[in-house]
């Protein structure tokens, strides 16, 4: 298990925390005013307003921006009848060849409220619009994480390296989204997610349903990986006592990995680790690389949303995490959370004094929360709070790990 420095933690505690669900398409009615030297006009920039209330973006008929246009493909009703017509719009930023969407909300229909005519040449337009937009899911509010592959140094003489690293960063993933914690964000599939949404691009398809469109989120952090040395090969070893060898892998593996700010590039966690290893079979050298990322995982984790004791009944602990972010027969050490820590140097404050109390094993896992059995305590856990406790997991050692010798061991003659 990996091992960080306090001042890592405390930098990457302070800078995140994270609060669930159903994402889709919804229709919402907006209203809209604007002036133009026509009818139409007005009626157009009122629906700019309209569609900008809906997506977030602030637009007045006064302060227009030149770079900004709307696409209709429909005809306005140039009278006061307040009919309602169909009307597709979507807002442009640029121009020609360049533009590109800045909103993604479609305006379904639209009625005329109001046009008069203010003064010679000026018109002023109230307009009330069904617009389409994509309302995300609460899961898109945690804190959106990617994790980039690794790199890895190839040399000739071993390129076990590429697989061990890209099975080392399918496991961190698969880690960081069983904990249901983060917005892991695809990295992998890109291209497939894009064709099928192409295909809202169609003359058949809804229009509501475009408004999918332009919603891929943005990261806030990358978690980055890099092989420098990955000196592991078969060799030979005899069996003592037995006139006979067998082939393990064995070597050094480099690993370093860090989290950054996107937005920013600031590094908020960075590991180097010099790690021996040595594996019966290349088999469990690639099962190895898959322990050393779910460690990866576990560590952000642990930093960012330790795992949260719930309850306290009847001799067992319910635990706030559940799936396959944790197993039956894992141990843990039970925290009490002390008082609120300031760094004598920076003068934040966030991180918390944590007291060892005991601990725990798991004894059953459910999709979302987890029980406990308590091996020791010192501390009475009856009428426990929320947050007042939670797990830490027991370091392991980085000694190699250790062969395991078969069930029978005949000689060779």
């Amino acid at each position: 298990m990996f091992i960080l420095k306090s001042t890592s933690v405390l930098l990457l505690a302070v800078a995140l925390v994270a609060p669930s669900y159903g994402a889709g398409v919804v229709t919402k009615t907006f209203q809209g005013e604007g002036q133009g030297p026509s009818r139409s006009q007005a009626i157009e920039l009122a629906l700019e307003e309209a569609l900008g209330k809906a997506t977030g973006v602030t637009l007045t008929s006064v302060n227009r921006s030149s770079t900004k246009t709307l696409s209709t493909s429909a005809s306005f009703q140039d009278d006061n009848s307040g009919t309602k017509d169909e009307f597709h719009a979507e807002l442009k930023e640029g121009q020609g060849r360049d533009a590109q969407s800045s909103i993604s909300g479609k305006i379904k229909s639209y009625q005329v409220l109001n046009v008069s005519e203010i003064k010679p040449g000026v018109y002023h337009a109230n307009i009330e619009a069904d617009i389409s937009i994509y309302e995300a899911g609460k899961q898109s509010e945690r804190q959106r994480i990617a994790v980039i592959p690794f790199d890895a140094v190839v040399n000739q003489v071993n390129k076990e390296v590429v697989p061990y690293a890209e099975r080392m960063r399918q496991a961190t993933v698969d880690q960081l989204t069983a904990t249901r914690h983060f917005a892991v964000l695809d990295r992998d599939f890109t291209n497939n997610r894009l064709e099928e949404l192409s295909g809202l691009l169609r003359e058949d398809a809804k229009t509501e349903d475009r408004a999918r469109l332009g919603n891929s989120l943005g990261t806030d952090f990358i978690i980055v990986g890099r092989i420098t040395k990955f000196d592991v090969q078969p060799v030979k070893e005899k069996i003592p006592y037995l006139n006979e060898t067998r082939e393990i892998w064995k070597g050094h593996v480099n690993l370093t990995w860090r989290v950054i700010e996107a937005a920013t590039g600031q590094i908020l966690v960075s590991e180097s680790k010099d790690l021996p290893v040595k594996f019966n079979s290349k088999d469990e050298l690639v099962s190895d690389s898959a322990k050393k990322g779910k460690e990866i995982a576990e560590t952000i984790t642990d930093i960012i949303f330790p795992i949260p004791v719930l309850d306290y009944a009847n001799g067992l602990l319910t635990i706030g995490r559940g799936g396959s972010s944790i197993q039956k027969g894992e141990e843990f050490t039970l925290v009490r959370y002390g008082k609120i820590l300031q760094d004598p140097y920076t003068g934040e404050s966030g991180a918390r004094d944590e007291i060892p109390v005991g601990t725990v094993r798991i004894t059953d896992v459910t999709p979302k929360i987890s029980h406990a059995k308590i091996l020791e305590c010192s501390e009475d856990l009856n009428g426990l709070a929320p947050r007042e406790f939670i797990l830490r997991t027991i370091e392991q050692s980085n000694k190699p790990t250790d062969i395991k010798p078969k069930k029978t061991m005949q000689p060779a003659w």
